[in-house]
């Protein structure tokens, strides 16, 4: 059987859009083929597959999105005898490229492959035998241009105890960042101001402040289907007692690991990352509050492969 080695001219674990992929591939035979062709693929695609469990039965939603597919033949067919035959390929990474990605319902991949397609001698019958190396590629997003995506974000929300003793005043939660957007190594500063407006009760209240990382899956067979993944990245929790009438402020960050950058355009699999604050008010009952705070996450100078790492052993929510 023949076998296949590849060269690549760049010493590099990851590759990002717009550079150049280029190098060698080394194939050997051991005895004489006959051949139809042989051709070197560069391809880019997604693929999301899951099973809908809860339905009457069981059924399979999927979709594929495809950025890039080139392909060069670099033998015109004939008969090659016993050696090792040198191919040059010399590829450009589109722009548009998503992030490598890969989890248990759907990936993003790019490979490059050799494909060598054989004859018998009556060329009546036809063999195809393959060999696949898999390139990870991440998608630069500068948010330097993206506009007030630097500016400090907020959000707020306001709880009412309409039936209590302490209705005169209800209590307002504001979580704040210093930022919208950060890259890997930045570190994400936030404040949590809970202000109890009532003048007569006070209240325990537990905080947790978590950083998210959302993948959403879109399937386009049988129908348009969305799911979402989320991860924890990184949390905080406090208890804390809020008297009557005063504010309680919390400062808090966290450090962004190595992560891939928030999906650029619309996506069969997309990824963002945002800051979540669950409020747990108890009184005579618990009441919750949810806030969400978007982050951009874009590349840093430094890509290094664990940009494309996607989270498996996280909490999911």
């Amino acid at each position: 059987m023949p076998t296949c080695e590849f060269t690549f001219d760049r010493d590099t674990a990851v590759y990002v859009c717009g550079e150049k992929l280029s190098g060698s591939l080394a194939v050997a035979f051991t005895k004489e083929r006959l051949l139809e062709d042989i051709r070197i693929d560069f391809s880019g695609k997604a693929t999301v597959s899951w099973v809908d469990t809860m339905a009457r039965f069981p059924k399979l939603y999927s979709a594929e999105e495809t950025y890039m597919e080139m392909e060069t033949v670099v033998f015109q067919g004939g008969l090659l005898k016993p050696n090792t035959y040198n191919y040059r390929f010399n590829y450009l990474i589109p722009d548009i490229c998503p992030t490598t990605c890969t989890t248990d319902i759907g990936r993003i991949y790019y490979e490059l492959s050799l494909i060598l397609s054989f004859l018998d001698k009556t060329h009546d019958k036809k063999e195809t035998r393959k060999f696949t190396h898999e390139i990870l590629v991440v998608q630069v997003f500068n948010i330097d241009k993206v506009p007030n995506a630097l500016l400090p974000v907020i959000r707020n929300d306001e709880i009412f105890f309409c039936c209590w003793p302490c209705s005169a005043g209800p209590i307002s939660i504001h979580l704040k960042t210093a930022s919208g957007a950060y890259i890997p190594g930045n570190t994400i500063n936030f404040s949590i101001e809970v202000n109890n407006m009532s003048k007569r009760c006070e209240f325990r209240t537990h905080i947790t402040a978590s950083f998210m990382q959302v993948y959403k899956f879109t399937t386009q067979v049988p129908r348009r289907r969305t799911r979402y993944i989320s991860y924890i990245l990184n949390s905080v929790e406090h208890r804390i007692i809020v008297k009557t009438d005063d504010i309680a402020s919390l400062d808090e960050k966290f450090v962004v690991p190595p992560l891939p950058p928030s999906t650029q355009g619309t996506h069969i699999i997309s990824i963002k990352y945002e800051l979540r604050l669950e409020t747990r008010i108890s009184y005579i009952t618990q009441t919750t509050s949810d806030l969400t705070l978007p982050i951009l996450i874009g590349t840093s100078a430094d890509i290094t492969p664990e940009h494309t790492n996607t989270l498996r052993k996280s909490r999911r929510l």
